[in-house]
């Protein structure tokens, strides 16, 4: 997972992804957090680490949980 945000981040100056793990109902995951002072970088970086997570196979829930 590390290696995906990192180049992610790394694609898309100007972004930072913050990751927050989590350990809830016996469920285990990660909320990101995207954050970027310009609108239309931050949209690029968001589909992005999306098309990426599901390539990699991992669920993903819109908002989180």
């Amino acid at each position: 997972m590390a290696d995906i945000l990192a180049s992610v981040e790394r694609a898309h100056e100007g972004c930072q992804i913050g990751s927050y793990p989590f350990f809830r109902d016996g469920r285990v995951g990660a909320n990101f957090v995207v954050r970027s002072t310009e609108q239309a970088t931050l949209t690029a970086c968001l589909e992005d680490l999306v098309t990426r997570l599901r390539a990699d196979g991992r669920e993903l829930v819109p908002g989180g949980i």
